[in-house]
């Protein structure tokens, strides 16, 4: 049998077996606890347990922090900037400035932390997420939260598969899953979330709505905490099957590109009619988004999620706007 089916069914091979699960945490409070819980227990495979805090320390949750694409460096120093990571307001016991642990999916992210400053100020120490386990500090501020970072969408090491529990594919992406809960929960005091906002990890999103129904199954506590807000709040849903994605402008504004691009590339054109909104599928037509245009498109027959526009260089015939998707639809008609 191999190795990545040994945990889970050891009591099959050593008879009697005792389970102990460790339902205490004694590093972080409450803030932190509930979201990431809720988060890390959607996996069915993962230990399904009510996990509570016996921490007494300062609780401060998890603050999210939306950066402008490659702007990792600005939201280190934004959450170093709120209130010195409550050093000014709440010190440490040994009268020190609080320590501050960046946590990255990749190496390449140790260039975005900052230099060590002077002593009366907090210092920032690197490591991925992967070397993290066992490590802690006041404060865990946690990179990499964008599209390609957390969750990775590289294959896994063989090596590591075979040792990691098989129904890891019960959920999709469930050791990145883990992984980023290993990350978030690094931190005694309060955790940083350094999210693009331009193309966000998905992870984030499902941070919030654990977050927000936490309260169902576990002890209240407070929300995330955000500072700043995410450009594209108000942009669609991308409207293909699981995707989580939204629909924000493309570079050259022709179209709303999926921000899980280019995991998915569905693309919203212009609406011919106003010129200013772009044409959405919803409700079995592919409505404008500008408010005061009440054009509606027409859906493509065959995927069902494109829209059909004039082509040709005299509009001679309509094509599927998921022409260029994979796998591309390739329908069209007479105009």
């Amino acid at each position: 049998m191999p190795f990545e089916h040994l945990l889970r069914s050891c009591g099959d091979h050593l008879g009697h077996v005792r389970e102990r699960p460790l339902s205490l945490t004694f590093r972080y409070g409450p803030g932190i606890l509930l979201s990431t819980s809720t988060f890390v227990q959607r996996n069915p495979v993962q230990t399904q347990r009510v996990v509570r805090s016996a921490s007494t320390g300062p609780d401060e949750g998890i603050t999210v922090i939306p950066v402008a694409r490659d702007g990792q460096s600005e939201g280190i120093a934004q959450a170093i900037q709120d209130n010195e990571l409550g050093g000014i307001r709440g010190g440490t016991a040994s009268g020190n400035p609080p320590s501050v642990l960046a946590l990255g999916r990749y190496n390449r992210s140790r260039d975005d932390v900052p230099p060590t400053r002077d002593g009366r100020a907090p210092s920032v120490d690197f490591s991925t997420a992967h070397r993290a386990k066992g490590r802690e500090a006041d404060y865990g501020i946690v990179l990499d939260l964008s599209n390609g970072g957390f969750p990775s969408r590289r294959q896994d090491d063989p090596v590591l598969r075979m040792v990691l529990p098989a129904a890891n594919a019960a959920l999709p992406l469930g050791e990145e899953r883990r992984l980023f809960y290993v990350a978030a929960t690094r931190a005694k005091r309060g955790t940083y979330l350094i999210v693009d906002g331009q193309n966000p990890s998905p992870f984030v999103r499902e941070l919030f709505e654990a977050g927000a129904n936490a309260g169902h199954t576990l002890e209240a506590a407070a929300p995330l905490r955000q500072l700043g807000a995410f450009p594209h709040d108000d942009a669609p849903p991308c409207p293909r099957g699981e995707c989580e994605g939204v629909l924000v402008p493309s570079r050259s504004g022709d179209n709303l590109r999926c921000t899980n691009h280019p995991f998915c590339r569905h693309l919203a054109p212009r609406c011919p009619a106003c010129d200013g909104g772009y044409l959405v599928p919803g409700n079995g037509v592919a409505s404008c988004t500008e408010a005061k245009c009440n054009h509606d498109g027409r859906l493509c027959p065959r995927c069902e999620d494109g829209v059909l526009t004039l082509k040709g260089p005299y509009g001679s015939f309509r094509g599927c706007s998921n022409y260029y998707s994979e796998p591309p639809c390739e329908y069209k008609e007479n105009a």
